[in-house]
């Protein structure tokens, strides 16, 4: 069972995930006393949640996205809760658009100003729709655009086949939408099979 403060570490580890940081570093960060995040590393660890890597006299810790999934899944409902509950205008556009995708097997994903809490009154929305095949793209689009034409806030809304994703994510350009979600994301819908699709790269 994971506590609050181990929460907290592997909901920054996520955000950073191409980063490696030492115990003090993450105490500064999350603003959590440094013997209470000491002994959240150990546990994390002791559950290859994290991976230690020794650089010089210092050891520094990165999020372990491998193996990991119910772990990980737990902290993005938690991330995903956050922004429903402090934006209800976010919720019901998440809602709807929900209800307008009738295949389930599809991931969501909020990036952009709202995943890293930098919102404002006239903020756009950036989401992601990511589906198993091209056959399901079509109602993907349909969904975004019927939304898009009811809400009052800008919506960018994407849409990628698993495969094309992973490919954006691989590719040798330094930054894309794809790679942006990486360290900047809330999945909404379908965290489980996002990070089976990233332990697959």
């Amino acid at each position: 069972m994971l506590t609050k403060n181990d929460l907290r570490i592997m909901e920054f580890l996520i955000k950073n995930q191409e980063k490696k940081f030492s115990i003090r570093e993450i105490s500064r960060q999350v603003k959590i006393d440094y013997k209470l995040v000491h002994n959240s590393i150990q546990r994390l660890e002791e559950k290859k949640l994290i991976d230690y890597l020794e650089f010089g006299k210092t050891g520094l810790w990165e999020i372990n996205l491998r193996n990991n999934i119910d772990d990980l899944v737990q902290v993005e409902n938690i991330k995903a809760k956050k922004l429903l509950e402090k934006e209800i205008g976010i919720r019901v556009i998440i809602k709807d658009l929900k209800e307008k995708m009738n295949n389930p097997y599809y991931t969501l994903i909020i990036f952009g100003s709202y995943a890293k809490s930098k919102q404002h009154q006239q903020s756009d929305l950036d989401l992601i729709i990511i589906v198993p095949n091209h056959e399901s793209i079509k109602e993907a689009e349909i969904a975004i655009n019927s939304v898009a034409k009811i809400i009052p806030l800008k919506l960018h809304g994407f849409t990628f086949t698993m495969d094309d994703f992973k490919r954006m994510l691989i590719a040798n350009e330094e930054l894309n939408v794809a790679k942006e979600t990486l360290n900047n994301h809330i999945i909404l819908h379908g965290a489980e099979a996002y990070y089976k699709l990233l332990e697959g790269i």
